[in-house]
């Protein structure tokens, strides 16, 4: 079906009355759907995780007295079961500042303890980043350094002379194998790494055992651009070489596209570049905004933290060449992994306060769409090319 626009023009203007009704309707409909959302948060994810954690470490539920989860603002919103109103439109505001405790009787868990919720330090920069900078010794070691968390909701955080800048940017789900021909998040079966050897491809699963691949990890896409724009597949913006003899077409939904065959069954096309371009480009646009707004260029960071599950496989040499990381010396480069998760368990072992409060008084949250560069540095970072 194509494209259609449609015009409508009503009959007389809604009054006042019934706009309020429509907004009320409307907030009723959010707080509803932040009251599922939380009992299945409860329910069917938090739940299963504390009973394998007891049979882990073979203590009963009853023995818990504390608890700590960090995530973005919305999962934490939900879990301490408070409005998302805020967050639904401009000016974006949290319901709320500062570390929260939930009762884990109110979201039906076994045990009776208390759930610490770290501090967010924007509407969209979630505690994840805060854990994440602690976790990793951003907080502590000397700047400037950058702190990269690759996903959906990517976000960064910069560590300059004048404190702290922090943004998320809208990666999309490419970098965790969403709307990706043959794309899957990271597991056993799915391939975490590629090389190109001879014109071959060669691959390697996330179990390094595992020969049956189904599926390809974001950070595999990331092997597959470097490698074929070092091997003249790919051209600077992505686009394939119908000429080269690894480049075949096919149809799929009657168009046309180019693809790249990298295992049994598994592809890679013109669009699943595309999808990453765009998703790096968003994230690149991000931290050259904020190294703009500082005063700074990527050669003068000292340090870059790449976290999260897509920054573990990743290879930062491959990063850097498609313009993904900004380009320094790979010994500048530490990947922290799950560092939110690193973060949560720091704060059980101490109080948050005292490491944290300087950061949070610091840190100053970036609204890209408020600032002007950020449309220039996103189009600059379509480029398969180093950003220097």
């Amino acid at each position: 079906m194509g494209n259609f626009s449609l015009a409508v023009r009503p009959t007389a203007r809604p009054a006042a009355a019934s706009l309020q009704q429509a907004g009320r309707a409307v907030a009723r409909a959010l707080a509803d759907w932040v009251a599922s959302r939380r009992s299945a948060l409860g329910r069917e994810s938090l739940e299963p995780l504390i009973s394998q954690l007891c049979r882990d470490a073979a203590i009963d539920a009853a023995e818990i007295t504390e608890a700590s989860a960090a995530g973005n603002t919305v999962m934490l919103h939900t879990l301490a079961g408070v409005s998302l109103e805020g967050l639904r439109a401009y000016p974006f505001q949290s319901a709320f500042q500062g570390e929260q405790e939930v009762a884990s009787g109110s979201l039906g868990l076994s045990g009776d303890f208390m759930i610490r919720c770290p501090t967010c330090p924007g509407p969209f920069v979630g505690a994840d980043i805060t854990m994440g900078a602690w976790a990793s010794g951003m907080l502590e070691l000397p700047g400037p350094s950058l702190l990269i968390d690759i996903g959906t909701n990517g976000e960064i955080l910069l560590k300059h002379q004048g404190g702290y800048l922090a943004t998320a940017t809208a990666a999309g789900p490419a970098f965790e194998g969403g709307r990706l021909t043959c794309g899957a998040a990271a597991s056993d079966d799915v391939i975490s790494r590629l090389e190109r050897n001879a014109s071959i491809w060669e691959w390697t699963c996330c179990d390094a055992r595992n020969r049956r691949p189904i599926g390809i990890s974001g950070a595999a896409y990331v092997d597959f651009i470097a490698e074929a724009r070092a091997g003249q597949l790919l051209g600077e913006m992505g686009r394939f070489d119908q000429n080269h003899p690894e480049v075949k077409r096919r149809q799929v939904d009657d168009e046309s596209e180019l693809y790249v065959t990298i295992a049994p069954t598994l592809t890679i096309s013109e669009s699943d570049v595309a999808e990453i371009i765009q998703a790096k480009a968003a994230m690149v646009g991000g931290i050259m905004t904020l190294l703009e707004l500082a005063d700074l260029r990527p050669p003068d960071l000292r340090t870059i933290y790449v976290a999260g599950g897509f920054g573990y496989y990743i290879e930062i040499r491959h990063a850097m060449a498609i313009g993904l990381l900004p380009t320094v010396p790979l010994e500048r480069v530490d990947v922290v992994g799950n560092a939110a998760l690193g973060g949560a368990s720091l704060l059980l072992q101490s109080k948050e306060a005292s490491i944290l409060k300087p950061f949070l008084e610091t840190c100053q949250v970036v609204e890209l769409n408020q600032c002007q560069g950020f449309e220039d540095h996103f189009i600059d970072s379509m480029a398969l090319e180093p950003v220097e």
